[in-house]
């Protein structure tokens, strides 16, 4: 667990670096905020706890008034990267506590101090290339964002369509059908596939990530092992059919590779395709069961499940 925590930490920082040019080398009138760790009382000595303490009051020592907070953002940057490590640490219920009043108090402060740390927020919990995307995080954001009168109408519509779609095919939820065409030109529903599970795997023919997840996932024995109980669908939902249909060949026997019919998913938004592959495991009702995983998440499900 530290060792993961580590790696995220190091990659966060990589990946907030991006936002750091604007306002590193800003004029110095004022001090840069050195931001500190909060003291936990001795008398918590239970790590669980202690870190559970440290998450619901891991910024009470930030004032988001002050506008040097992001004088080095390199240093905001980092504590946050140290905040997200905590909240792995946690509950659930005190890590959405907790990152709710983090948003709050954001929303209530300095006009640039809010400005960028929901930017760094998006890209560290919604951004498909964040290392840490984390879909149920970003809806205890957005429940916030999309009805706060502290940002402009647009940001507010904005943040309301990314709720929207996020609240989509969650796990314990029945997918939303859709109907596609094979290769050969078959039409079906996804709500008539046949097997004890259905994987969906909405890719690009262009995606060299699509091909690593494809080929993970043939050569897993553990997936292997579930046989004709798993119904494998890769689904494309672009426009260039003609490129689609001339890469079909890249799945070997036991998928179905299919377009979506006239691109109802992506014009009605029916499923969150940003990230590519985005891979869906549903149950015989076709209810959620795992939502935009890795093909390790996937192995890993029904491994547990043999």
């Amino acid at each position: 667990m530290v060792n993961r925590i580590f790696i995220i930490s190091a990659l966060l920082l990589v990946l907030l670096s991006m936002f750091s040019c604007k306002s590193s080398h800003k004029r110095n009138e004022l001090t840069p905020v050195v931001f500190k760790m909060t003291d936990i009382p001795a008398v918590i000595t239970e790590p669980a706890a202690r870190a559970e303490y440290l998450a619901k009051h891991f910024w009470d020592g930030t004032n988001f008034m002050d506008s040097s907070i992001i004088l080095i953002t390199d240093r905001l940057n980092a504590h946050y990267s140290k905040y997200i490590q905590h909240l792995y640490r946690c509950s659930e219920s005190t890590a959405r506590e907790s990152l709710k009043k983090f948003i709050s108090s954001a929303l209530n402060g300095n006009e640039g101090v809010r400005s960028y740390i929901l930017s760094i927020v998006e890209a560290s919990l919604y951004d498909p290339n964040s290392i840490i995307r984390n879909e149920t995080a970003y809806i205890w954001v957005l429940e916030i964002l999309a009805e706060s009168t502290k940002i402009d109408e647009i940001s507010r519509e904005r943040y309301s369509s990314q709720l929207t779609l996020a609240l989509k095919n969650r796990p314990g939820h029945k997918a939303i059908d859709f109907e596609y065409i094979t290769t050969i030109g078959k039409e079906l529903a996804l709500s008539k596939t046949k097997g004890d599970y259905t994987l969906i795997m909405f890719y690009d023919p262009d995606c060299q990530a699509c091909d690593k997840a494809l080929d993970y996932i043939n050569k897993s024995e553990a997936i292997g092992k579930m046989g004709a109980r798993l119904n494998k669908l890769g689904i494309y939902t672009g426009e260039d059919i003609t490129k689609w249909f001339q890469s079909s060949g890249k799945f070997p026997s036991g998928w179905t590779v299919a377009h979506d019919k006239e691109m109802i998913i992506t014009v009605n938004k029916l499923y969150d395709i940003r990230p590519s592959p985005s891979l869906y495991l549903l149950n015989k009702e076709k209810i959620v069961l795992l939502k935009d995983v890795t093909p390790q998440d996937l192995e890993l499900y029904f491994k547990s499940t043999q």
